[in-house]
């Protein structure tokens, strides 16, 4: 009876209720030969991790079985699908029938099931379908309650799926990054982690894992994800209660129990019945291949009697953990079974991250004029106290004050450096105005200190000097980015006016025009310098014994001094 129960089971062994695919259309051809249910097709084709896949199943549920062994004929009377456990993630299953109740002996001899969705990771699983049948023979009702696992392939798509996370894929110069596994299986599955991460470092876990990149370079990580189920593989049943006797066997000679064993899930639902042990108390079950995977689970033990109803003989928890597990109903029902884990899901999954040189943002100073260590990057920013310039966006730069500077680079990588921070501290140059008679140097700074004659100037402490007295005059200067600069010396002499002669010198034409002649007593010899008001060197000539004549045509109107050096500086108008 039960080889007869376990055949026609197996041909629904592939429904499921569910409402996510399209419904199906029975395939009418899809019969039996020798009146047998039969499935079609017999194998699922391969699926491929990343593609939408989508199957229709058909099966054919004859009303009548004939078990060919004891040519007793079964009746078929009701199926029940009850519950489908280790889809691939993103795959589901849809039958004809809403409710998953078909009745054969109505004329419900065909049904179908798509299957379909786009599943996420390669691997083999194996579905489980538990499924509830009444059959009727030799005047009995029984209801049997079945698992069974339906393989379908998931293959590798190309590029391959995910299986982990990574916060960062690629960094300048030095890469920090966080990588955590995404999938893993379901307790009591067992899942193991093997890590590469490209750069020598291996590691085990799910993680999240903090690798340090400081080396610039393409580092290709790995992450092999194994996923395994808890499977019995035996049971041996050392004793048995009493519990069996007294009843229509014994009268006939059967005294010796029968014991076969049930095996239910963390639902209340029968998921495996084993084959029945004749005439012993104690005996192993073998070759098992039953998923462990919705604890808890109950081991019934039960005497199968032929005349009257089965006797039921000890009940016990069963935890499930690798190895030999013993269980004892407490009341003489005792013995263990064989859990391995089972391999399910072996997914290999390979990421890149880089690491991109940093360019070399520093630069150095070459007499007042800055340039770059590193020419013909992207992109060049110059900052000064922090704030950026608008130019020049070159290698190099000349400034024109002092300040805090830096320069910011980028190169074609997109990376990003700042150098670090360089104090520049221009030379401070006094300036006499003969027009206004005052000494300045430029405003804005943080302190000023003149010296006059090299003694510090009482109340002397802005930029400017006005109606100096003749002599030397220098300023020290500090800013509040920290420079501290002690300035050239100039020296204010007395000027001459128009036609006044030097006690060494006379200068005519005043104001001039085309040219000025020099005069003076026949030991005066030496280099003329006419300067502007900035103290340029406009014209260079000579004096000797005397006398002097410098063409001033070309120059443009203005206040001009006259040196002859080593001797007074005299006040000229040019018109």
């Amino acid at each position: 009876m039960k080889s007869l129960f376990l055949t026609l089971v197996c041909a629904v062994c592939a429904v499921f209720v569910s409402a996510q695919c399209e419904t199906c259309v029975p395939d009418p051809g899809c019969v039996s030969a020798d009146g047998f249910p039969a499935i079609c097709p017999v194998e699922l084709p391969t699926a491929t991790a990343g593609e939408y896949y989508q199957e229709v199943i058909t099966f054919y549920l004859p009303a009548q079985i004939v078990d060919p062994e004891s040519e007793v004929t079964a009746d078929l009377l009701e199926l029940t699908v009850n519950s489908v456990l280790g889809l691939p993630f993103g795959m589901a299953f849809t039958i004809d029938d809403e409710d998953g109740v078909y009745f054969p002996g109505d004329g419900q001899n065909s049904g179908c099931a798509t299957i379909c969705g786009t599943p996420v990771l390669p691997g083999v699983y194996n579905v489980n379908i538990s499924v509830s049948a009444l059959v009727s023979a030799l005047g009995f009702e029984i209801t049997q309650n079945e698992t069974f696992v339906l393989p379908l392939v998931v293959e590798e798509g190309e590029g391959g799926t995910e299986s982990f996370s990574i916060s960062e894929l690629a960094a300048c110069g030095a890469l920090v990054s966080t990588f955590e596994a995404t999938i893993g299986g379901v307790v009591p599955q067992q899942t193991s982690y093997s890590w590469d991460f490209g750069n020598g470092q291996q590691l085990s876990g799910a993680g999240p894992h903090t690798v340090t990149y400081s080396e610039g370079g393409t580092y290709q990580v790995s992450l092999n994800t194994v996923i395994s189920n808890p499977v019995m593989t035996s049971l041996n049943l050392t004793s048995l209660q009493g519990g069996w006797g007294g009843d229509a066997d014994e009268f006939f000679g059967l005294g010796d129990p029968d014991p076969f064993f049930e095996l239910r899930d963390g639902d209340n639902v029968v998921i495996y019945t084993s084959a029945t042990i004749d005439d012993t108390e104690t005996g192993s079950w073998t070759g098992l291949n039953i998923p462990l995977i919705n604890p808890p689970y109950t081991l019934s033990f039960v005497d199968e009697d032929l005349v009257t109803s089965n006797d039921g003989i000890g009940s016990a928890s069963l935890s499930v953990q690798p190895g030999t597990v013993a269980f004892n109903s407490g009341s003489g029902t005792a013995g263990d079974v064989t859990i391995e884990l089972v391999e399910v899901n072996n997914i290999t999954s390979t990421a890149e991250v880089n690491v991109f040189p940093a360019p070399d943002a520093s630069f150095v100073d070459n007499g007042g004029v800055f340039s770059c260590v590193s020419a013909g990057l992207t992109t060049y920013v110059w900052y000064r106290n922090d704030v950026p310039l608008t130019e020049p966006l070159t290698c190099e730069f000349t400034p024109t004050e002092g300040g805090i500077y830096q320069l910011e680079v980028t190169n074609e990588f997109g990376c990003t450096s700042m150098s670090e921070p360089y104090l520049y501290c221009p030379e401070i140059t006094p300036l006499y105005d003969p027009v206004t008679d005052v000494i300045s140097v430029p405003a804005g700074l943080d302190s000023y200190t003149w010296f006059f004659n090299g003694l510090p100037l009482d109340g002397a402490v802005t930029n400017t000097i006005e109606n100096p007295a003749l002599g030397n005059y220098g300023v020290v200067v500090t800013t509040s980015y920290g420079c501290e600069t002690t300035s050239e010396v100039i020296t204010v002499t007395v000027g001459v006016n128009e036609n006044q002669q030097a006690p060494e010198l006379l200068i005519y034409p005043q104001p001039a025009h085309d040219f000025i002649i020099m005069k003076g007593s026949s030991d005066l010899s030496g280099e003329v310098l006419l300067m502007d008001t900035f103290g340029r060197v406009i014209l260079k000539s000579q004096i000797r014994n005397g006398n002097s004549r410098l063409d001033v045509s070309a120059l443009s109107g203005g206040v001009y001094f006259l040196q002859v050096k080593n001797h007074s500086r005299c006040r000229i108008v040019i018109e």
